[in-house]
């Protein structure tokens, strides 16, 4: 099944609806989206953005990030109708600061020089994946209340990249549906599918541009959606909580009578 939204400026924006639960049930399609961010959307895709109905656009990305010209910046969204009214939520999640600590002054100059970007390998990768549950619990928070809120849905959460901080909140969202986990990583992963182009452009891009000195093999590991990351922040949030589910209910607020209303909602 090909769950990607044809939209030209975007290359990750897809449906994560239509996944089966553990009770046989049915996640209804059309009402939850995922993207990677929307600067480069283009004007006369506008009409085919607002024809998807998504009234609530959940973006992660930090101020800086948002108001920084590159690498994207501002969302370039359709002009409000009266037909269709768009809330836009800024929820913030850093996981770079993550990254940060654990360069050494030494590394962050190389990092700034371009001479020690393998530096963003798998490892540290898993460590701010690690981070992420404790990040996210407050956007966590306000998804859920966003989501159980039918005036509110459609609904589209998106990142830079739609991939880290996009993919631990999706997969958040379809484990409280009742998601399997394997079926969580194989949403997961379809970044690796749908984006595959675009990443192999910024690597060939910055092997180009560093003069070969930082080669792609230590920048794929950065870009890619990989089942260790996501495996780390799940173990995270077992180490901490005991669960999943005591997550859920104890950090994000989503206790087991408005998961249920959530289900009714949102399953077939």
């Amino acid at each position: 099944m090909d769950r990607r939204v044809l939209l030209r400026g975007t290359v990750n924006f897809r449906d994560f609806g239509g996944y089966t639960t553990s009770d046989g049930r049915r996640i209804r399609s059309g009402v939850l989206f995922r993207s990677d961010n929307l600067s480069r959307l283009a004007a006369d895709e506008h009409d085919r953005f607002r024809a998807l109905g998504i009234r609530t656009l959940v973006d992660l990305r930090t101020e800086n990030e948002r108001s920084t010209k590159w690498p994207a910046g501002a969302n370039r969204l359709p002009a409000p109708s009266r037909s269709s009214e768009l809330s836009v939520e800024h929820l913030p999640i850093s996981i770079v600061q993550e990254l940060e600590k654990r360069w050494t002054l030494r590394e962050r100059i190389g990092f700034v020089l371009g001479g020690h970007l393998q530096r963003l390998d798998a490892e540290r990768l898993q460590a701010a994946y690690r981070a992420l549950p404790d990040h996210a619990a407050g956007p966590l928070r306000r998804l859920f209340a966003l989501l159980r809120d039918r005036s509110r849905t459609p609904l589209l959460v998106m990142c830079m990249g739609g991939k880290d901080r996009t993919g631990f909140c999706v997969a958040m969202v379809l484990t409280a549906l009742g998601v399997s986990f394997e079926t969580v990583l194989e949403d997961y992963h379809l970044t690796n599918v749908y984006a595959a182009d675009r990443i192999d452009r910024i690597l060939r891009a910055i092997e180009l541009f560093s003069m070969k000195t930082v080669r792609e093999v230590t920048l794929r590991p950065f870009l890619e959606a990989r089942r260790e990351y996501l495996v780390a922040a799940f173990d995270r949030v077992r180490e901490s909580h005991g669960s999943v589910e005591a997550y859920l209910e104890r950090a994000v607020g989503l206790r087991p009578a408005a998961r249920a209303s959530l289900r009714d909602q949102l399953l077939l």
